[in-house]
């Protein structure tokens, strides 16, 4: 497509304050929320988020290595150095800081404490269970996306190649991989719950998310809109929300990680309707110049910042804040997701607008 959409960067906003919603009232001990549908999108909160931000990478790796195919042609190592300049140098700092400020030394004693670090700067700690969430409960995203950096032009060229029989195909594997996983691995693992989620959450079982939105791209490439009929888009946009919420409601309804249909198909299905939201999006232009907009805009360019230390934030507010403790104990808890959701986004846009202007000004010194 020739211009971009500034609606795709609202959506990317819209996933982070799901998942900073859903964070909020999780680690809070899950305040109650009695506003009907809102219940429901709060308590799954997390998994649209994650899977959008999944679906999100799909999309900006297949542009960005089409733009890269297009000047110079595709080549491992350059792009791979692109995509560590973007993620690593603030992924490693979050790191740093959660394990000499907020665990201090006694970490490195722990059993396994040196091997979380060294698995979690190597972008593998997501496939061993006990360093899955061991340092930052939200870092376990990070290995995955690192791992499809590293398989994405393979994946991209299936997609180019085979178009919808090549997404279908990506979302066979995952549901028949997850299902030999639940029934047959699993049960003899004589593990918690947690394995479930850990073993539905890798590369393989979240393939259909990351090709869902490698076949949005895909399919904005091919369509080549002129972004005139804004409102057909925008009804687009509301049928991708009605099949997103009818899959959180079955997914209330039966567990989603879990020995069952819906355990094995839950997130391919939900993919799909953030997929129908993300397709319409991209043909839909907004005044990046409102107000409004500007200020969702800034949200979405700290995106990445925002969501690697909202974690780390907001449980010290709960732990080391007497106002947050106060306004937990008040006749409105539900303000405190206020303080939670804006202090983070000042962390984290803050932290994010440092880590930039230190790899900015090493690039000058270069």
């Amino acid at each position: 497509m020739s211009r971009r959409s500034y609606t795709m960067d609202i959506f990317r906003a819209a996933a982070l304050l799901l998942v900073l919603v859903y964070h909020s009232w999780a680690l809070t001990g899950s305040l109650p929320f009695r506003y009907g549908a809102l219940t429901l999108v709060v308590a799954l909160g997390g998994e649209i988020g994650v899977t959008a931000f999944f679906a999100l990478s799909g999309y900006g790796i297949y542009h960005s290595i089409a733009s890269q195919e297009r000047k110079e042609g595709f080549r491992f190592l350059p792009y791979m150095r692109r995509r560590c300049r973007r993620i690593v140098p603030q992924y490693y700092i979050s790191i740093l800081f959660a394990v000499v400020f907020l665990y201090g030394g006694t970490y490195l004693s722990f059993g396994g404490g040196i091997k979380s670090i060294v698995t979690h700067l190597l972008f593998i700690h997501n496939l061993f269970p006990q360093y899955h969430g061991a340092i930052n409960g939200v870092l376990w995203t990070m290995g995955v996306t690192f791992q499809f950096y590293i398989l994405a032009y393979p994946l991209y060229r299936g997609m180019k190649k085979g178009g919808i029989i090549f997404a279908v195909f990506c979302i066979i594997v995952t549901i028949a991989v997850k299902g030999i996983l639940y029934a047959y691995v699993l049960p003899g693992c004589n593990m918690d719950h947690n394995l479930e989620f850990f073993s539905g959450r890798q590369l393989i079982t979240s393939l259909d998310n990351f090709t869902a939105g490698m076949y949005v791209a895909y399919l904005g490439e091919k369509a080549n809109f002129e972004h005139k009929r804004n409102v057909k888009y925008l009804c687009g946009v509301v049928l991708g929300c009605i099949v997103t919420y009818g899959v959180c409601y079955l997914g209330r309804n039966n567990d989603i990680h879990t020995n069952n249909i819906t355990g094995y198909v839950w997130h391919s299905f939900l993919a799909l309707g953030l997929g129908i939201i993300m397709f319409f999006c991209s043909m839909i232009q907004c005044n990046p110049e409102n107000r409004f907009v500007k200020s969702i805009l800034l949200l979405s360019k700290y995106e990445y910042g925002i969501y690697l230390w909202h974690i780390l934030i907001i449980n010290n507010l709960i732990v080391n804040s007497g106002i947050v403790q106060a306004i937990t104990n008040s006749r409105w808890p539900k303000l405190v997701y206020l303080v939670f959701i804006v202090t983070a986004v000042f962390v984290g846009s803050l932290l994010s607008r440092m880590t930039d202007a230190y790899i900015a000004s090493r690039n000058d010194i270069r």
